[in-house]
């Protein structure tokens, strides 16, 4: 069952979730079935743990790019 943040619904989609995860990576569905494009079609998709991602980010860097966060402590982070 997925999510669709856009349609406000859930939907069941017949491959367990790693398939579905390459497939969404891949962007083998014939839409994007989050809503959401963030990981529609993402080429080369990797893990970030939650308490990584707040590092990196009180660090004042992007934890998907590894380049300094230009929007660093605009948002009370």
């Amino acid at each position: 069952m997925v999510w669709n943040q856009d349609d406000v619904r859930w939907t069941e989609y017949a491959p367990g979730m790693v398939e579905f995860l390459c497939r969404l990576f891949r962007a083998e569905f014939d839409e994007c079935p989050l809503g959401v494009v963030s990981l529609w079609g993402v080429g080369s998709p990797r893990f970030l743990h939650r308490a990584e991602e707040q590092r990196l980010r009180k660090a004042g860097i992007s934890p998907w790019t590894g380049e300094p966060d230009p929007f660093a402590g605009m948002f009370g982070d």
